[in-house]
């Protein structure tokens, strides 16, 4: 049989602000670092010819229009458009 609770019941949720600290959250297992900055890079990833290196789509944009040969040295056009 259910019982009514009254507004002193220590059964109630606390009232008020939750903070909540996310230090030791775990971190998304794909995350990729940019070959360029060496930030972790947030949105859409562009990978280079050897599948590992990356940079950010915005990166790779603005590398492409100055610079259409892939950042490692290897002499393949990149084409992130």
């Amino acid at each position: 049989m259910m019982e009514r609770l009254d507004a002193t019941s220590e059964l109630l949720p606390d009232i008020g602000e939750t903070l909540v600290t996310g230090s030791h959250l775990p971190r998304h297992s794909d995350h990729h670092r940019s070959l360029l900055s060496g930030t972790v890079i947030q949105g859409p990833v562009f990978f280079l010819e050897d599948g590992t290196s990356a940079l950010s789509l915005n990166d790779a944009l603005m590398w492409a229009k100055v610079n259409p040969f892939s950042p490692l040295g290897s002499g393949q056009l990149i084409i992130p458009f």
